[in-house]
């Protein structure tokens, strides 16, 4: 074979392989951009999804609230005159337990609540009690788990008497109704932990609350090597019962979320 001929071939393979390339680049630039944003569509979907179901949360909190509180004013002076979860059927499934305050100042426990307001907790709350309501106090117990519980104050003949009862945490924090891998997290305002099996990053979620979302949006954060999308909602509590905010965080591995394109 003559040189012109070899050397005609090698600029042939080079003009094919030129040609594939030139193919082969928008193809890929194509699909990358097609991967980028299907994935921010699912990404914008999950978090939608994640809102919804902090919001909901939220709401069911507020109703269970709403029932203890209703039950807690309505047996106050049955409890007063017999301090015991167990003297009406099924009362010790919505309170776990109580503590009474005589106007002595005595205290007398009852039920298993882990750990009771302190008198001076309670003596804090005096001049925002008044006859017919009942204000949510938070109290730490010694295994570290914040108990919620809601005091009033009630009149009688032996004189002023303060009833604190615990709800019950099966009552108050059930979560069995969300999605499949999808967590929830109930924290206090200052992100102090009330309910909550992975807490999540709290400069991600003071980040996204101090941003335009304010008090309902999302944040994405890594727990290890695990990424989380995360949807929130502040809960506000101070007109009916007298507490500081909550905020439902509710959560899903992103790698759950982007299995339509990780398949």
């Amino acid at each position: 074979m003559s040189a012109p001929t070899k050397a005609s071939g090698r600029v042939t393979r080079r003009m094919v392989a030129l040609f594939v390339a030139c193919a082969l680049v928008p193809a890929g630039v194509t699909f990358a951009h097609s991967y980028r944003s299907v994935h921010e569509l699912l990404v914008a979907q999950r978090v939608g999804l994640l809102r919804g179901e902090a919001a909901s949360y939220g709401t069911i909190l507020i109703e269970r609230l709403n029932v203890a509180e209703t039950l807690a004013r309505a047996i106050g002076d049955d409890l007063v005159a017999k301090p015991d979860l167990k003297q009406i059927p099924g009362l010790d499934s919505y309170f776990r337990g109580g503590v009474l305050q005589e106007p002595s100042g005595a205290l007398k426990v009852f039920g298993d609540a882990p750990g009771i307001p302190s008198s001076a907790q309670l003596k804090a709350l005096e001049p925002r009690l008044v006859a017919g309501a009942a204000l949510i106090v938070p109290v730490s117990s010694a295994n570290a788990r914040t108990g919620v519980w809601f005091v009033q104050q009630i009149s009688s003949p032996g004189g002023m008497r303060r009833l604190a009862l615990e709800v019950h945490p099966q009552f108050l924090w059930s979560d069995d109704k969300l999605p499949y891998l999808t967590e929830v997290c109930v924290l206090a305002v200052d992100s102090a932990p009330l309910h909550c099996g992975r807490p999540p990053s709290r400069g991600a979620l003071d980040a996204a609350r101090a941003g335009p979302s304010g008090s309902n949006g999302e944040f994405a954060w890594h727990d290890g090597d695990d990424r989380f999308l995360s949807g929130y909602r502040e809960v506000f509590l101070r007109a009916r019962f007298g507490a500081e905010p909550w905020v439902v965080v509710v959560s899903q591995p992103e790698a759950y979320a982007l299995r339509p394109v990780n398949a």
